[in-house]
This record gives structure tokens, sequence and C-alpha cells, in this order.
């Protein structure tokens, strides 16, 4: 399998793994479509209670093809003044 095809084809879709509970997949989708992080958890669980072996199978696929979210600051000047007061100065 091309993971580098699927992911180009998946577009802005990534493991959210700051709000996982398991591998993030959940907490990425819900992200880039905007729908309730919740409400998507609880349909993968009852996804998971009728259809198991699909669901676990979907999962597991978007969990290994899907790379970490890149890591963004959501507030440039605070990150900006974090890295001026705790950047190497020196002295560890």
């Amino acid at each position: 399998m091309n993971k580098r095809w699927l992911r180009e084809e998946l577009g802005g879709l990534y493991l959210d793994r700051e709000n996982a509970w398991l591998f993030g997949v959940c907490a990425g989708i819900a992200e880039r479509f905007g729908i309730d992080l919740n409400v998507l958890r609880l349909l993968v669980g009852l996804s998971a209670l009728f259809l198991t072996l699909p669901t676990l199978i979907a999962y597991g696929l978007a969990a290994y093809v899907l790379e970490d979210r890149p890591l963004t600051s959501r507030d440039p000047d605070h990150e900006r003044e974090f890295w001026r007061n705790h950047g190497n100065n020196g002295s560890y």
C-alpha cells in the first residue's frame, strides 16, 4: 500500500494525539470535519458493538495510515514570549 498517495488523498486528516483516547483517530476525524468528538466516539463505540470486525479494521487502518498532526502554536505571541524567556541562554 502506498501510504504517501493515500495521505495526499485524505488532505488535512491527521491523528490528534493531544485529544486521543487510543491513537487519536476519532479526535483527528472530529477536528477535520467539525464533528463533536464525544458524539463521534459514541458512534464509533456503537459501531464496534454491532459491526466489530469492520470497525476494528477501519480504525486500525486509519491509525496505521494517518500521520500525527503537525505541531502548531495556537498563540504565536505566547510561543514567541516563551522562547524569548526559555531559549538557550548558555546555561543548562
